[in-house]
């Protein structure tokens, strides 16, 4: 999962908007048996939103939840 600098989350590439995040994980994870997730987001992107988002995640039944350290800018 992605947060962009414009508070956008992707998952993959595919835009979901952040208020339906929980039950698209929820559909895409339901037969899953590794429920796991990398989470990375911009450094601008204000960290209550991140938590929030980490929450959401977590609420959806994801067991590992994992950060990705690289920031947006360093990968362009």
């Amino acid at each position: 999962i992605t947060i962009n600098s414009k508070r956008e989350v992707f998952i993959n590439q595919e835009k979901v908007d952040a208020l339906l995040l929980r039950r698209r994980l929820e559909q895409s994870t339901a037969a899953r048996l590794n429920r796991e997730v990398l989470l990375r987001a911009d450094r601008s992107v204000p960290y209550g939103f991140v938590v929030q988002t980490m929450a959401e995640i977590k609420n959806a039944g994801i067991e590992k939840l994992g950060m990705v350290t690289e920031s947006l800018e360093e990968r362009r």
